[in-house]
């Protein structure tokens, strides 16, 4: 039977053909006043169509691998600018604890017990020790015993020691005061580092 829309003779049921996309594109292109194509250009067409689809997806899917290796790289990029911030902190913590640590064992070294400073530099353990400052005489007490003019007198019944000398194997009253302090201030802060960042080799020996 003849088709007179797609004007092609179908050995089949006209009613089968009519609902092939062959005879609507035909069907469509009636309509709209153009002659109808053969069955060999329509399956031409077909595959054209198909292989434009596939390089369309193709592009797709490129386009898309594209943007997720971009996005890769960003995040690699930022987290190792992340991980290069945090060894810098890392580093920069370390040093703080480092010198804290100094200045712990600093301070640990001015305590120095003034009983044996005195046995150790009393020429006779008898004879009481006096030091001077250039201008006033002190007893170990802190007691003030006169000036230099006096110097005379006092020497006959004390051993006399520059302050200056003195300084170098015993601190000062207040400055013992004022290093205890700082020391035990120091040394709750540089605990609290230490357990913060569990760095136990940079602990010193006060604190275990």
């Amino acid at each position: 039977m003849r088709c007179t829309v797609c004007k092609i003779e179908t050995s089949g049921c006209l009613k089968e053909h009519y609902k092939s996309e062959f005879h609507q594109s035909n069907s469509q292109r009636k309509i709209h006043n153009i002659p109808p194509i053969s069955y060999d250009e329509y399956i031409k067409s077909v595959e054209e169509r198909a292989k434009e689809e596939k390089m369309r997806e193709e592009k797709i899917r490129e386009e898309k691998v594209r943007e997720d290796r971009i996005k890769e790289e960003l995040y690699n990029t930022e987290s190792q600018q992340n991980n290069n911030n945090e060894l810098e902190e890392v580093d920069s913590m370390m040093e703080q604890n480092s010198n804290m640590y100094k200045e712990v064992e600093e301070i640990n070294e001015l305590q120095i017990d003034e009983n044996n400073i005195h046995e150790e530099y009393s020429s006779d353990k008898n004879d009481p020790l006096l030091v001077t400052d250039g201008i006033n005489l002190y007893l170990p007490n802190g007691k003030v015993l006169g000036n230099r003019e006096y110097m005379k007198y006092y020497k006959q019944n004390y051993s006399v020691v520059d302050t200056k000398e003195r300084r170098k194997y015993e601190p000062i009253r207040v400055v013992g005061k004022l290093s205890r302090y700082i020391f035990y201030n120091r040394k709750e802060s540089l605990k609290k580092a230490l357990q913060i960042n569990m760095l136990k080799k940079l602990r010193p020996f006060i604190l275990r």
